[in-house]
């Protein structure tokens, strides 16, 4: 936790860009307030930010931040939920008394888990949030959303306000007038498209994975519930295979994790590769992939593309200069008509790649209603296990 109480401000200078003249910078310059308690959050985000032109100023603390926002002019604030002394929702409260969210942009940064108080930030004001550990990519993204949306609603105001201008002296300056509305409307169209440009840059983080390019958990699961959906409709099968490599954290212990990133991407090709045109492969996180796919006429059609995934990954990778080679468990679970609830179908896969693990790796299993019975019954055996070795571990303490 931060002890200053004085914040740093930090200037990227016009003489640092040599190829970019003094008018230019003061034109383009952006001024980012990044509001933290934790020195090393705010120091993570100044750099990068400062990497894309942003002139930044810190403030380490909810009051410190209200100060600079009396004394100083932003484009936007990034501001963190969770501080000490006034937090970010009642710092968040207090901006609103005095600017709008048009004047001055606020984004919240919070854990993943804190729904509840990001939907009291957003009733309250919030432009939008990103969550912890911050993607810098959708937080770039997001930043420049917010900054362009407000300078187009700036130049908006101030291509009304020369229009007005303009027409109190309409006989004098009917040229100047039409002039200056063609220029204020190119700017605006600019401003649109770019807006535009970063919302669909955007959405695209949001819903794929930056390693592979393959779509995310959130794009899974939204693909799953559709299939879903047509199922009851029109029925017929879709099936989930959850893929688990082996062995992958060896490779990152071993050879560092830009060897693991660079095999990650190679898999992913050749996986996505195998597939027919109507499948859908989402990278969900670590060295898990789940595959979808639609129409499955028999259990045999997602077992043999089980069968050409392992053939896959057992196969050597010359990833730069090292022969590396992994392995996968898969997990199969096939959703009939009737079974809606895609949360569920997918648990069912995992918990049939969890029972291909611990059946030696390197093998696929179709899901069984009991391998859930087993999973809660080994929990329950290993809790017991625990409470044991506790009990045993006070009472040789009181007895010595």
């Amino acid at each position: 936790m931060a002890t200053s109480t004085t914040p740093r401000i930090l200037v990227l200078r016009p003489e640092d860009n040599p190829s970019r003249s003094l008018e230019d910078n003061k034109l383009d310059r952006r001024r980012l307030l990044i509001v933290d308690d934790v020195r090393d959050n705010r120091v993570l985000l100044r750099r990068r930010f400062e990497r894309r032109g942003f002139e930044v100023v810190e403030a380490e603390s909810g009051l410190t931040a209200l100060d600079l926002i009396d004394a100083e002019s932003f484009d936007l604030v990034l501001l963190d939920i969770m501080m000490p002394g006034i937090d970010g929702i009642e710092t968040l409260k207090r901006i609103r008394k005095q600017k709008s969210a048009s004047q001055l942009p606020v984004i919240m940064v919070t854990g993943k888990t804190a729904t509840e108080n990001m939907v009291e930030a957003l009733q309250l004001g919030a432009n939008d949030y990103v969550t912890k550990p911050v993607d810098f990519a959708v937080a770039l993204a997001r930043v420049e959303v917010q900054i362009s949306r407000k300078r187009a609603e700036e130049q908006a105001a101030f291509a009304t306000d020369e229009l007005r201008k303009t027409n109190e002296d309409l006989e004098r300056r009917v040229a100047e007038r039409t002039g200056r509305l063609i220029e204020a409307n190119q700017k605006l169209k600019i401003e649109i498209a770019e807006r535009e440009e970063l919302q669909a840059k955007s959405q695209y983080l949001a819903y794929h994975d930056s390693l592979t390019g393959l779509g995310n958990r959130l794009l899974f699961k939204e693909h799953l519930e559709e299939a879903l959906t047509d199922v009851t409709i029109a029925p017929h099968q879709v099936a989930v295979l959850f893929l688990d490599l082996d062995g992958f954290k060896s490779v990152n212990d071993t050879l560092g994790h830009s060897v693991g990133e660079m095999l990650l991407k190679s898999i992913a090709a050749k996986l996505r590769n195998i597939l027919r045109p109507t499948d859908r492969i989402s990278r969900l996180g670590g060295d898990e992939f789940a595959i979808l796919q639609m129409s499955v006429v028999q259990p045999e059609s997602s077992i043999a593309l089980a069968q050409e995934i392992l053939a896959i990954a057992e196969q050597e990778f010359d990833i730069d200069g090292h022969d590396v080679t992994v392995g996968a468990s898969i997990g199969i679970a096939i959703a009939s008509p009737g079974e809606t609830d895609a949360e569920t179908i997918l648990k069912s896969a995992d918990l049939a790649m969890y029972s291909a693990k611990s059946d030696g790796r390197g093998t696929y299993r179709m899901f069984d209603p009991e391998m859930d019975s087993i999973v809660q019954a080994r929990r329950i055996l290993e809790k017991d296990l625990r409470t044991a070795f506790s009990r045993t571990n006070s009472s040789f303490s009181i007895s010595r």
